[in-house]
């Protein structure tokens, strides 16, 4: 998400860290749950250690994004492409997490992590600037997600998750958009798993045109702070930071009101409102940049601990009369790092 950040608020968490010399942190343990790793650094084998090794087919190295040569992958959305024999690792049932960085040059549909028998198994794809994660329930058709719209031949990581109960999809550690979802992934241990390609039966189909590199498949959903940590490259994580009980919005005159109340907070210092428009249908969407942080020069403190939460309010005074509002908390770390709540959003027209 692009935050529209402004000096007070760099100033505020300054202000806030200043005599604090230590916190307990978490670390992401990014190796657990890792079944195929691709690094690319000179060749296509797995650096997990499982031997899903994979065999290049006309798919050429080249410079990562980090300026490093041979590092990474460039398949020119014809014939390229790497196959990966199936195996058992690869074939995750009730959770998975496909991760990679890409550089596409094209804006159609494509294959970038691929696996697929005459009937749907799980994979990532992308039109150039809108990326998709779909994965098989049950033996159903596919069930799918997209992300928000990016730029073409520019790098990125797309990650996507399924954890039990929702399909996510990440760009570039931030939550683009997820779905309730529920149910086994379908799979066959002997279907191979393509790169740079819809892989369907063994069959290369929609090539992709571009560069891949650092693909990750888990056999469990990363947390959100762990696909941060994927991006950022930082390895701290403090999972559930603040566990929120509620986020409401209500019209009040000519102002809508915000509450919220936390049972645990840690390590927390204060939080941030974001507001955004809604749907055509009137729903409020999961798509990151829909929203803008408003009241950018207030920061509502935290006064809660992981003993007990506290109630918090503030009011939203500019607002036009009929019009429907969308609105997202983000709670904010004494490091500057952040957490947005997307199971709360709430909305409120003002009277």
């Amino acid at each position: 998400m692009v935050k529209l950040r402004c000096r007070l608020r760099t100033v505020l968490l300054m202000a806030l860290v200043m005599g604090l010399s230590w916190f307990p942190v978490a670390w992401a343990d990014l190796n657990e749950g890792l079944v195929a790793y691709y690094p690319f650094n000179g060749n296509a084998n797995d650096e997990s250690g499982n031997g899903n090794d994979g065999t290049v087919n006309g798919a050429t190295l080249t410079e990562d994004r980090l300026g490093n040569a041979e590092n990474a992958y460039s398949f020119d959305g014809i014939d390229d492409y790497i196959f990966v024999n199936g195996s058992d690792s690869l074939n995750s049932t009730e959770q998975i997490t496909i991760s990679a960085w890409i550089n596409s040059n094209s804006d159609l549909f494509q294959g970038i992590v691929w696996k697929e028998t005459p009937g749907p198994d799980y994979g990532m794809v992308t039109t150039g600037n809108v990326d998709g994660f779909s994965v098989s329930l049950d033996g159903t058709t596919w069930t799918s997600i997209e992300s928000q719209t990016h730029s073409l031949n520019e790098w990125y990581l797309l990650t996507s998750t399924y954890d039990g109960a929702k399909i996510s999809i990440f760009v570039d550690g931030q939550l683009s958009n997820f779905s309730s979802a529920s149910g086994i992934i379908q799979l066959d241990i002997n279907v191979p798993l393509g790169i740079g390609v819809w892989l369907r039966g063994g069959e290369p189909l929609y090539h992709f045109s571009g560069l891949i590199d650092d693909i990750r498949i888990y056999n469990r959903a990363l947390s959100e702070c762990e696909v941060k940590s994927l991006y950022t490259g930082k390895n701290k994580c403090n999972p559930n930071l603040v566990e929120l009980a509620n986020f409401t919005a209500t019209p009040i005159q000519n102002d809508i009101r915000l509450d919220w109340k936390t049972t645990s907070e840690r390590d927390t210092a204060g939080f941030f409102v974001w507001r955004g428009t809604p749907l055509t249908d009137g729903t409020c969407t999961n798509d990151s940049s829909n929203y803008r942080e408003i009241m950018q020069m207030s920061f509502d403190n935290a006064r809660g601990d992981l003993s007990k939460g506290a109630t918090y309010s503030r009011t939203d005074s500019s607002v036009m009369s009929g019009t429907t509002y969308c609105y997202l908390l983000e709670d904010v770390e004494f490091d500057g790092d952040s957490e947005f709540h997307w199971n709360f959003i709430d909305s409120a027209t003002a009277k």
